[in-house]
Order: structure tokens, then C-alpha cells, then sequence
């Protein structure tokens, strides 16, 4: 073999390999673009699983909360309401009592005024009876005189 030969050879070897190496690529990239466009199509797949899941995940969370929220809430206004009626019937007894003292008071006041207006009306029957007797022992005192 001479050294025509080997270069022909070479550059036989080399458009053959050129050839293989050409399909070959082509080949490849084929395959991988399908790989990778089916590994997007996974990703987006288990990206939208995940999104719906999360979605899902926080409604219930945001549900559960808004319902312990409304809940407390609903204890918080029922122990408000329990205290202010508490405060309220307090101050309603504290009340009665004082209103209780004040007639008592009153109903002394309506006695005493009933007793003074008696005793005022015994003093004036007695003074017109000591003026009717006067008028009387003077009536006597010139008929005797």
C-alpha cells in the first residue's frame, strides 16, 4: 500500500465517518429534542399537578382558618355579651337598691308631713276652741257685769 492509497483510504474512511457521524447527529438530536419535548410535557404535567395541589391545599388551609377565626370571634362576643350583661345587672341591683332607700325616705317625708298636718290642725281646732271660750267668759263677764 502506498501512500495514495492510504490517503484515499483515509479520506474514504473519513467521508464514510463524516456520513455516519452526520446521520448519526441528526439522529440524536431527533431523539434528544423528543426527549427533552417529553420531559417538558412531564414537567409541565407535574407542575400543574402540583399547582392544583397547592391551590387546593391552601383553600383548605384558608378555610379552616377563616373558620377558627369565625369561631373565636363568636367566643370573643359571646364572653363580651356575658360581661356587659353582668355589668348590667350589677348596676340594675346597685340601682333598686338606691331607688328602695329613696322611697323609704319618701314614704318618712308623706308620715312626718301627715303628722305635722294633724298637729297643725289639733293646734288651730284647739286655739278657735280657747277663742270660743274667751268670747264665751267674755260674753259672761258682761252679761255679770
Amino acid at each position: 500500500m502506498d501512500n495514495q492509497s492510504i490517503q484515499t483510504l483515509k479520506s474514504l474512511m473519513n467521508e464514510v465517518l463524516d456520513d455516519k457521524f452526520s446521520g448519526f447527529k441528526t439522529e440524536l438530536i431527533g431523539t434528544m429534542d423528543e426527549k427533552l419535548e417529553h420531559l417538558e410535557n412531564r414537567m409541565d404535567q407535574k407542575l400543574e399537578s402540583l399547582e392544583n395541589r397547592m391551590v387546593n391545599t391552601m383553600e383548605t388551609k384558608i378555610e379552616k382558618l377563616e373558620n377558627r377565626m369565625i369561631n373565636t370571634m363568636d367566643v370573643k362576643i359571646r364572653d363580651s355579651e356575658n360581661l356587659l350583661l353582668e355589668e348590667m345587672e350589677r348596676t340594675r341591683t346597685i340601682l333598686e337598691n338606691k331607688i328602695d332607700k329613696i322611697q323609704k325616705n319618701v314614704d318618712n317625708l308623706n308620715q312626718y308631713y301627715q303628722i305635722a298636718k294633724l298637729e297643725n290642725d289639733n293646734l288651730r281646732l284647739v286655739i278657735e276652741s280657747v277663742q270660743n271660750l274667751t268670747k264665751r267668759v267674755e260674753v259672761l263677764e258682761g252679761k255679770s257685769a
